[in-house]
């Protein structure tokens, strides 16, 4: 370097520095030599050529200064951790400058040693100090990484980043205390400092010297302060007081911690990415910082001031979920139409900001990329805040490129790239948001702060309501009997609930996905679609039966109302199940309360004679209080003299053979006995016996007898006929329609064995001959002819009532069991296998002809028998538990997953048996199939 170099009034002179070297400064001038010397590498090379002789804290300052422009070995790092730890405990008053160069001086005779361990070793600095300290160098060393060009703020053409600078001086004022450097960029820094009288922490910010000698940016920085100072919001810093002294340009304000918005997004991306996170939940979180930034940019823009740099490393969020937005230092001032600025525009501000570009170049809206900085207004903002939306959905900003000019270029010219290409699962609305307001023109995006705010919030309401719903849906299906499948638009299965899963014994993922006509039997799918379609537009459909695949193959009567919810578009159903169990007790609810209605006295009982229920016309006739009647005996206030009658009949209709129009007295509330004409019938398959009874009033007893007959029939889902004497039908309920696809026209008036197929119609009219005389003939099963050509296996019990001449008969479409059991049977013959086929309750229905010869039983001594006739005897009665678990939940279970059993044959010899089972319902009734392989 040149003397004339050296003559630089910037630079100190060689003998300044020499007196600086030999120790002879006074100590208020060799301070700003040694902030200059870390400052200025070239003055720090200079120091080569003063030296008389070696110096270990020379060399090592030199090698920091130096490091800022050359590369680093791995060892230099660690003299820069060294120096700046030193420099910060001076700076922070642990240590002065003397007991700095004592500790360099011995720590660089040290080897395997930091200048932190000198320091402690020595008590200079206590252990409390070395922590503080070291949390100060961690946020320095953060702040001072390699940033990319997107994240950087450009202020004007010329603006370039300044390394931070911890040798600055302590104010003049003693009212504060500098303690250490929080953030630094741009053309200012931020320290933590210490507000004496107040006994409180507050942040101060500086303009660093470089920029402190420059008329522009102090005005800026001036009138960044004085725009901070008139937001007075809970997401804006409150200022406290502006100073310039000694060279030096700063304001203080409250101090404000946490992490940057950007850190969070960051870190919900990458936890999202990771699986563990629910991402609804990690987006509703920076979708409400979010909106909280909103309400910070609205109430500036109502104030008149437009911020120009927003980015999500401009809004710092508290460790309680404060939401402050920072760094106002771009602010511009501007008129609103429905507000007086609070400070008006500086004199030739726009002048000297035009064709300048202001901002960070990723998050830059088009005219501030232009320079054009007549067209920033409050849209400009709103460009700023979808670009931070974009980052909250994507992780990244809107543009990303090599350059700074790059970048720029791309802001100008490139539309973004829609997030839903970068985050598949970012929902339609909020890209549609994010998107408008990135608009290049200014005219086509949201035109308020307020705006994207409201559309925003508005989504997030929704999608709470909709997902609260939903979750409340999910725990009530969850625990429900019922089954409950919610559908797609498209017909999709998205959801069943755990009894679904049991009583068909799919699991949920075998089903989701799935087209749910794919889940039914074939002959149900079209009569589904028009339920299906009615429901999306908003029809519901009660009570619609049809059978839905198990895992075994066979398919299982359900009973479904279909229905959606106003401003959804899923489609929801609930179904039960239609076993023999199920079916008896819904029938038996439709029957009390038809009885609940009638006129006529109703009373049931169940096996043993006790009454379960008795209907209001009954409780009112006789003065009992129902309650107090429940549980007593049939006989208990009968007549003595009729009790013998009554027993007799009972039994009989416990038999199946219904009993009319005999009379019994029985006792009411007042002692007096009334006689009542009583008719008892016992529902096949039901264990309760029903009674009816009328007082006796002659004919109009009979014609309200068979008005209520006809009412009862006519909500069965069995086949219903009343032929005359003659045999021609004179009544037929709904069903007749809904089976067979007859309507009474057609039937009424003709004999209902017109519509028997072939010699089955013979058969009938001997069954009925035969009721004629019997009262009753039961399980005649008969081909029918349907309407539409078809025909349906029909199972009949044909009745006469006692003393009437008209013929009951009642039918139940058995088609469906026919086919199953043809099926079964074809298997039970064709197989290789010994087969055998078991009841719910565990005995034996059916073999085929390996079984039996196996076991050397003929089929008819095995059929009515317990299954564990064919095993060991001393198995049999832990297996006899076991098949009862089993028959509560049955499931398909292999040979290999089955323990091996130990079976016996007629002729006492033992096998050992390896078992396969299946369930298999037939006509809504179970049965088990076993095939039986001895090994």
């Amino acid at each position: 370097m040149s003397n004339s170099d050296a003559a630089d009034p910037s630079h100190p002179e060689d003998a300044i520095l020499s007196a600086w070297l030999a120790g002879k400064l006074h100590a208020a001038l060799a301070e700003p030599i040694e902030r200059h010397l870390e400052d200025c590498a070239e003055c720090a090379a200079r120091l080569d050529g003063l030296e008389s002789r070696p110096d270990a804290f020379v060399a090592k300052l030199k090698a920091v200064t130096l490091s800022e422009r050359v590369p680093q070995d791995a060892s230099l790092p660690a003299v820069n951790d060294d120096l700046a730890f030193g420099v910060l405990a001076m700076q922070l008053g642990l240590i002065d400058r003397e007991r700095f160069v004592d500790a360099s001086v011995l720590w660089a005779s040290r080897t395997g040693e930091s200048l932190a361990d000198v320091l402690v070793e020595n008590s200079w600095v206590d252990p409390a100090g070395r922590r503080q300290i070291d949390e100060a160098l961690e946020r320095r060393r953060r702040s001072e990484g390699v940033a990319e060009p997107t994240a950087d703020t450009i202020v004007g053409e010329t603006g370039d980043r300044q390394p931070d600078n911890f040798l600055l001086g302590q104010l003049s004022s003693e009212r504060l205390r500098l303690r250490q450097v929080h953030t630094s960029g741009g053309t200012g820094r931020v320290w933590r400092a210490f507000d004496v009288p107040l006994q409180r922490e507050i942040a101060l910010k500086e303009l660093l010297p470089q920029y402190a000698r420059s008329p522009v940016h102090r005005d800026r920085f001036h009138r960044e302060a004085c725009v901070a100072a008139q937001l007075a919001h809970p997401g804006t810093i409150p200022v406290h007081e502006y100073r310039e002294e000694d060279g030096r340009c700063y304001y203080t304000m409250r101090f404000v911690s946490g992490r940057t918005l950007t850190d969070l997004i960051r870190a919900a991306h990458e936890a999202m990415r990771g699986g563990g996170d629910d991402p609804f939940a990690r987006l509703f979180e920076l979708l409400t910082h979010f909106v909280t930034i909103c309400d910070t940019i609205a109430y500036a823009h109502s104030q008149g001031v437009i911020h120009r740099d927003l980015k999500g490393d401009n809004v710092l969020v508290g460790e309680f979920g404060e939401v402050t937005v920072i760094d106002w230092g771009l602010a511009k001032l501007f008129t609103p139409l429905d507000a007086v600025p609070l400070a008006p525009p500086e004199e030739g501000d726009s002048a000297t900001l035009q064709g300048e570009r202001l901002g960070t170049p990723a998050y830059m809206a088009p005219e501030q990329a232009r320079g054009t900085i007549d067209e920033i207004d409050t849209r400009t903002d709103v460009y700023g805040l979808a670009a931070i939306l974009y980052e909250i959905l994507t992780g990244r900003p809107p543009f990303q490129g090599d350059t700074v000019h790059q970048i720029m270029h791309r802001v100008e010219s490139d539309p973004p790239t829609p997030p839903r290409e970068l985050a598949p699962n970012t929902p339609k609305p909020l890209e549609a948001i994010c998107l408008q307001g990135l608009e290049k023109r200014r005219e086509d995006r949201q035109q308020t702060a307020a705006e994207v705010r409201d559309e925003v919030r508005y989504w997030m309401t929704h999608q709470t309501d909709r997902r609260r719903e939903a979750e409340s849906r999910a725990q009530f299906f969850s625990l429900s009997q019922d089954l409950f499948v919610t559908l797609a638009a498209d017909g999709r299965v998205t959801h069943v609930n755990p009894a679904y899963e049991r009583l068909l014994s799919r699991p949920a993922d075998e089903v989701v996905d799935l087209d749910y006509r794919d889940t039914l039997h074939p002959d149900d799918r079209a009569r589904s679609e028009p339920v299906f379609r009615a429901a999306l537009q908003g029809a519901a459909e009660s009570d619609f039966v049809c059978r839905v695949q198990n895992a075994a193959g066979g398919y299982v009567p359900i009973s479904w109302t279909v229905t959606r919810t106003p401003g959804d578009r899923a489609v929801y159903a609930v179904g039960r199940a239609l076993d023999e169990e199920s079916q008896r007790r819904r029938q038996q609810r439709e029957r009390e309360t038809f009885f609940s209605l009638s006129k006529d006295l109703f009373v049931s009982f169940d096996e043993d004679g006790a009454i379960t229920h008795t209907n209001p016309a009954y409780d009112d006739f006789f003065g009992y209080d129902p309650k107090r009647s429940a549980g007593k005996s049939y006989l208990t206030k009968l007549h003595p003299e009729d009790k013998h009658l009554v027993t007799e009949r009972f039994n009989a209709a416990r038999r199946g053979e219904p009993q009319s129009d005999f009379v019994a007295r029985v006792q009411r509330s007042t002692d007096e006995y009334s006689a009542i004409s009583w008719t008892l019938t016992k529902i096949p398959g039901e264990p309760t016996t029903y009674a009816v009874g009328r007082p006796l009033d002659g004919e109009a007893f009979r014609r309200r007898a068979a008005e209520a007959r006809a009412r009862f029939f006519s909500l069965s889902d069995d086949l219903f006929v009343v032929s005359d004497h003659n045999g021609n039908a004179a009544q037929i309920n709904a069903a007749w329609t809904r089976v067979l696809g007859w309507k009474p026209e057609d039937v009424v008036g003709r004999p209902h064995t017109e519509f028997i197929v072939g010699e089955d119609g013979a058969r009938a009219s001997r069954a009925a001959r035969r009721a004629l005389i019997r009262g009753s003939e039961v399980g005649v099963e008969l081909t029918m002819r349907c309407r539409d050509g078809s025909t349906r296996e029909i199972a009949w019990s044909i009745n006469r009532v006692p003393g009437d001449t008209v013929i009951y008969t009642v039918g139940r479409d058995v088609t469906e069991r026919r086919r199953i059991e043809q099926r079964l049977r074809v298997l039970l013959r064709e197989s290789h296998e010994p087969l055998i086929v078991i009841d719910r309750h565990g005995a034996i229905e059916r073999t085929n002809e390996r079984l039996d010869t196996l076991f050397g039983y003929a089929e008819s001594e095995l059929v009515g028998e317990p299954f564990e006739r064919l095993l060991d005897e001393h198995v049999r009665e832990e297996h006899r538990a076991r098949l009862r678990r089993y028959l509560e939940e049955p499931t398909v279970r292999s040979m290999h997953a089955q323990p091996r059993l130990p079976g016996m044959t007629k002729d006492g010899k033992a096998l050992t048996l390896a078992v396969s089972l299946s369930p298999l319902w037939l006509d809504a009734r179970l049965s088990v199939i076993a095939a039986m392989r001895p090994e």
